[in-house]
């Protein structure tokens, strides 16, 4: 039998006890299951996860339609930290009673639970809130009731202004809103598996996918809903840390909400930005598409959670810790492939830049002659392309549906470029490296064939390789127009950080579709859910003195 000397068996009987302390010292976690009373009478399950023994704490609501247990890691950080946690199943959902209709009760269920909490022997005061993507829209509109019930939320991907992301532009966000509500509905009827969200995308008209998953009824009220959220109040006495990614499709409702409340300066409205598709803050994975943004770029659960506790800790317990001591606005550079920090978004140290588009009237294709110059022309010309609904400009890559693991992030836009009904505007290459960080926006003078049309913009990195990285895009709907007659619209791409590497070049490509990401207009006038006749139309874009086309972003001193 071997001996262990008495230096090694000190140091063993050391580590055994450290080991007790540590795990001795952490609290035990105490779960109960929980109803808590709507006034409707409807009930919601929640469960509460507190230390054994615990007074008066701060408590963390999350509420979820995706189930409530599958935050038990999460409510346990928390709770080892002098935390009371209620996880709820959102109406309808889970064990919970009542009907599920996307966001429209999220409110008035998230309010009454608060009141609810309010009034409890072991409610010290204080009231945060944790949640990604939908439940973090049930935190943010609660936030904007503005009751001061709710000190302070950690929003992952979220926002209040859904049209933002359901409807961009006042385009149909098919992508994600077929794919989205297939999902759900597949949790209530499971046969409905034998439906490919791909697959319905392509069904004309468009509405009779919607209604073979029985989701039709739900287009009509979310499209009421959101048109109600046109009033939504932007959160007055709520602390924010807002999280997303350059390349979540949720994003552009996490810059909408951070841009409002950042107009209040005594609000503590914190952001945080990688380069990461929906949901892959969870995973361990830095690789976005075709790129990989190494080891800075990984979050993953075991990295989220610290900041998480940090966050509470600091606003409702008031400690000055590491993310108290952050400047607002934390970014991951895209090229540079590292966080900076700044005051606010967009920098203050940024200045505005405009390219104008220009041509020898053929900018169609990459092999076209379409240019962005730093000065405008003084001749006016245009270029033409034809929009065909049936034969639309494929989805490939970008800020996609997270569903998709193949059609996201970084993608090569050379195959797209190669389309004539794809204008393409490319800068001179860089003499130096320069970075962009803020919102992209384009301005453009279009005239259209038809009496509805869809413009679309994206913004794409050349390399000196060759390879079209994208970075960016956006649409813009025009419901009603006069045939021929030139009119100006601004396309938003939303938010970026990433520095031009110098011998790069900028790219502008526009067109009038990416689809299935966004669906189809048959340029007709009609709804494009209802739609069954689809024409072809002659796109036309103008630029020079007269209609001084452009892209404007903001460099970065």
């Amino acid at each position: 039998m071997m001996k262990i000397n008495i230096k090694k068996k000190f140091i063993l009987i050391f580590f055994v006890l450290i080991t007790f302390y540590v795990y001795a010292a952490q609290p035990e976690l105490k779960k109960e299951k929980i109803n808590i009373k709507m006034s409707d009478g409807t009930e919601l399950a929640s469960d509460m996860y507190s230390p054994e023994g615990a007074d008066k704490l701060p408590v963390i609501l999350i509420r979820s339609p995706y189930g409530k247990e599958q935050y038990y890691k999460i409510a346990k950080a928390l709770v080892e930290n002098d935390y009371i946690v209620i996880s709820q199943d959102v109406r309808g959902t889970g064990e919970s009673g009542g009907i599920n209709i996307a966001f429209v009760n999220e409110a008035k269920d998230g309010f009454e639970t608060l009141q609810w909490i309010s009034i409890q022997k072991w409610y010290n005061g204080k009231i945060g809130m944790w949640g990604a993507s939908y439940c973090a829209y049930c935190a943010d509109i609660i936030a904007s009731l503005n009751t001061g019930l709710l000190n302070s939320v950690f929003s992952i991907s979220g926002g209040t202004n859904l049209g933002k992301s359901l409807m961009p532009g006042g385009a149909f966000h098919l992508m994600m809103n077929m794919t989205w509500l297939h999902f759900s509905k597949i949790h209530q009827d499971s046969s409905l598996n034998k439906y490919n969200a791909a697959d319905l995308m392509n069904v004309i008209p468009l509405i009779n996918g919607f209604s073979m998953i029985g989701a039709d009824k739900d287009i009509n009220e979310i499209g009421h809903f959101i048109g109600s959220l046109a009033n939504t109040e932007t959160p007055q006495n709520t602390a924010f840390l807002h999280m997303t990614g350059w390349y979540d499709f949720f994003n552009v409702l996490t810059f909408d909400l951070y841009d409002e409340i950042k107009s209040n300066k005594g609000i503590t409205n914190k952001i945080i930005i990688g380069p990461w598709y929906h949901d892959q803050i969870y995973r361990d994975n830095s690789k976005v598409g075709d790129e990989d943004f190494g080891s800075e770029a990984l979050m993953g659960l075991k990295n989220l959670t610290p900041i998480i506790i940090q966050w509470f800790d600091y606003t409702l317990k008031g400690k000055q810790n590491e993310i108290a001591n952050q400047k607002d606005v934390n970014v991951f550079v895209m090229n540079k492939n590292r966080w900076e920090q700044y005051d606010e978004l967009p920098p203050l140290n940024s200045e505005e830049h405009n390219l104008y588009f220009s041509s020898s009237g053929s900018a169609n294709s990459s092999k076209g002659n379409g240019v962005l110059k730093t000065i405008n022309d003084y001749i006016t010309n245009s270029d033409s392309y034809i929009f065909d609904p049936l034969n639309p400009v494929p989805t490939y890559g970008g800020a996609n549906f997270h569903f998709f693991p193949d059609n996201l992030g970084v993608k090569d836009q050379s195959k797209i470029e190669e389309r004539n009904d794809v204008l393409v505007y490319t800068s001179e290459a860089l003499n130096e490296s320069r970075k962009i960080i803020g919102n992209i926006k384009i301005e453009l003078y279009a005239s259209t064939e038809g009496v509805s049309t869809d413009f679309t913009a994206k913004l794409v990195e050349v390399q000196q390789n060759g390879y079209c990285k994208i970075i960016c895009d956006g649409i813009k709907r025009i419901p009603k127009l006069t045939p021929g007659k030139i009119f100006m619209i601004e396309i938003e791409l939303g938010y970026t950080a990433i520095e031009i590497l110098k011998g790069n070049k900028i790219r502008i490509e526009i067109s009038s579709s990416n689809f299935p990401k966004y669906d189809r207009n048959p340029n007709t006038g009609a709804n494009p859910l209802f739609a069954e006749e689809f024409n072809k139309v002659k796109q036309t874009i103008y630029y020079g003195n007269e209609y001084p086309s452009k892209l404007t972003f903001r460099f970065v001193k």
